[in-house]
């Protein structure tokens, strides 16, 4: 069952763009940042400078002109490369046959099977091609090689803060036997009481699906599995927004590809912590510690690339209905009077349902019962 590493060295720009993204650092509006070709400084910006977060990505099979076609219509534009040389747009029809390299980035907005062309939007403004559209044909040499497509819109008011330890994102891979189950945990400490919202990760390839869950505790207020149908990048909405305030733990189980982030040499400049805070589990009995010390020389010098989103505690979500005196203690009981555990505050108890709380006060001359529905 043993693993093996591999380093991925990617030449673009979109796999820095995913984990841009990723790392709540979101795409601005154009007015903020107009394009110029010859700008070499890379612009400050802030929360107010774009109008939403991205969490999702999807880098999509070379050539696969159906899941291209598919995530135009289902997110619209999509990132492609290509080599851009005027002696080779005859008429309104670009088609690169040459040998140079890819040389620029484009949107891809949509097709025409007619004529058997995408439809490109240009950076250049609306003076070039056909207001700043231009016909590329299905049989340009680099087209359809390497489309992305960004996923997840995300609201401001749904995340402010990101937790993580891949500063580049998904860099290397360690690839497991088949059929092995490999799990990663992260442990994450919030800034102060926050709400969890959203958490994601890298998905490499043949990863048919991925399973989160959320520890807080002894408590497990979250699990799901979702699909993955292309390499990418992933989150996930929590059904409901979970309340942390002191160390938490997000895992992600796997199939035998497990994403990582290591350092590239002239490409990435991560940051490597001491064991503590990420760990490999194999088939749920191996355990691994991820670290800059670990004593596995595979996992020493590489993060895992698990992320989780918070946002801040509304008034309404910290009222919880207290008089000014905080209780001593809460009794938990089930609607037929069943004793379930007695806690130090309400909010410390995550399980759904319909349950009775009674609250105990220090002065013993005082309690509080009532009924209350966790959704």
């Amino acid at each position: 069952m043993a693993s093996s590493v591999v380093f991925l060295v990617f030449g673009g720009n979109f796999e820095i763009s995913t984990s841009i993204l990723a790392n709540l650092q979101s795409p601005a509006y154009e007015d903020s940042f107009p394009y110029d070709a010859y700008d070499e400084v890379c612009p400050e910006h802030t929360p107010d400078d774009f109008p939403a977060y991205v969490l999702g990505s999807y880098f999509l099979p070379a050539n696969d002109m159906t899941a291209i076609k598919q995530c135009i219509m289902e997110f619209g534009a999509i990132g492609a490369s290509m080599c851009y040389d005027n002696a080779y747009l005859i008429g309104d029809v670009y088609k690169y046959t040459g040998n140079d390299a890819t040389n620029h980035a484009i949107s891809l907005i949509g097709w025409d099977d007619d004529d058997r062309v995408f439809l490109a939007k240009f950076n250049w403004g609306p003076d070039y091609f056909k207001n700043g559209v231009l016909k590329i044909s299905y049989d340009d040499k680099y087209i359809a090689t390497e489309c992305y497509a960004f996923t997840d819109r995300v609201e401001k008011t749904d995340v402010k803060n990101a937790y993580y330890y891949d500063r580049s994102g998904y860099t290397a891979k360690s690839t497991w036997s088949a059929g092995t189950k490999v799990s990663a945990l992260s442990y994450f400490t919030p800034k102060g009481k926050e709400l969890l919202t959203y958490v994601g990760t890298y998905v490499g390839n043949d990863t048919p699906e991925i399973t989160f869950t959320v520890m807080v505790g002894t408590e497990v207020p979250f699990v799901k599995t979702i699909k993955c149908p292309y390499i990418g990048f992933y989150s996930v909405k929590l059904d409901n927004p979970v309340m942390v305030d002191n160390t938490f733990i997000v895992a992600v189980d796997y199939a035998n590809v497990l994403p990582l982030e290591t350092k590239s040499d002239n490409y990435n400049d991560p940051v490597f912590i001491p064991v503590g805070k990420q760990y490999i589990q194999v088939n749920e009995k191996k355990e691994i510690a991820v670290g800059s010390d670990s004593s596995n020389p595979n996992y020493r010098d590489v993060n895992l690339c698990i992320k989780a989103y918070t946002t801040d505690v509304t008034t309404e979500a910290e009222d919880t209905n207290e008089p000014a005196n905080e209780p001593e203690s809460v009794d938990v009981y089930n609607t037929d009077g069943r004793f379930i555990k007695n806690l130090r505050s309400k909010n410390e108890f995550l399980s759904k349902g319909l349950f009775i709380f009674v609250e105990h006060f220090s002065d013993n001359t005082k309690t509080k019962g009532y009924l209350e529905f966790r959704p």
